[in-house]
């Protein structure tokens, strides 16, 4: 799955051009999937079908994981992990900037509030 090209992902049933590419761009964003499930976050692949895709490809190498510290990254680097959006990263940065250090994941699910951001923060 990690080198799988957008042509090769468009042999599975129901990938085209745009989701073929969407997944290559969610990929790279990502740094290569870590696990499967990934692949169920790509916008707009239906589950059907990311499980068609993973009957044909798999996680085979894992990516190598760039760590960024919490306590000193800029909301825009923050923002580039893929589950972090902008305003979550700027909510981070503003917490930190308060309390003059996170020390602790039960901190960031503080700032986090939304259950989805919970969830996507537990991915990161």
């Amino acid at each position: 799955l990690n080198t799988a090209t957008a042509e090769d992902l468009k042999v599975v049933y129901g990938i085209g051009d745009k989701l073929s590419e969407r997944i290559v761009k969610f990929r790279d964003r990502l740094g290569g999937f870590l696990i499967e499930d990934q692949l169920y976050d790509v916008y707009g692949l239906e589950a059907d079908v990311a499980q068609k895709v993973l009957l044909k490809y798999k996680v085979l190498t894992k990516p190598e994981i760039i760590k960024i510290n919490i306590n000193k990254a800029t909301a825009s680097e923050i923002s580039r992990l893929v589950y972090l959006n902008y305003d979550v990263s700027k909510k981070i940065v503003a917490y930190r900037n308060e309390v003059g250090e996170i020390k602790s994941f039960e901190e960031l699910r503080k700032v986090c509030t939304s259950q989805k951001n919970i969830s996507y923060l537990e991915k990161v």
